[in-house]
C-alpha cells in the first residue's frame, strides 16, 4: 500500500533513476527508519531495487521488514495505526 496523504492523494511519486537508488536507499535507512523507530537490520530490499543496468527506471523500491518490529518501535498495534503514525510523523 502506497502513502497518500490525508487528501488520499500519492507522496512523491515518481519512477526513481538506477543511479539514484544508492543514494535514496541511504537517505531511507539513514533518515526515515531512524525517525519510524525501525532498525535498518530488519529490512531488506526486494525485486530488481539496485539490480538493473544503468539509465534504467524503477517505478518503486520495494522493502521488506516484519510488521511485529516495526510495530513494536513505533508503539502502534495494527498497521491502520502504523499509517496515521506515519501521516503524522511526515
Amino acid at each position: 500500500m502506497p502513502f497518500k496523504s490525508k487528501d488520499g492523494e500519492p507522496l512523491g511519486v515518481s519512477r526513481i533513476n538506477q543511479e539514484n537508488v544508492a543514494a535514496t536507499l541511504k537517505y531511507i535507512y539513514d533518515t526515515l527508519l531512524p525517525a519510524l523507530g525501525i532498525d535498518r537490520k530488519w529490512v531488506q530490499p526486494l525485486g530488481s531495487t539496485g539490480k538493473k543496468l544503468p539509465g534504467g527506471t524503477s517505478g518503486d523500491i520495494d522493502l521488506a521488514m516484519p510488521q511485529e518490529k516495526v510495530m513494536a518501535g513505533t508503539g502502534t498495534e495494527t498497521p491502520a495505526e502504523f499509517l496515521d503514525y506515519c501521516h503524522d510523523l511526515f
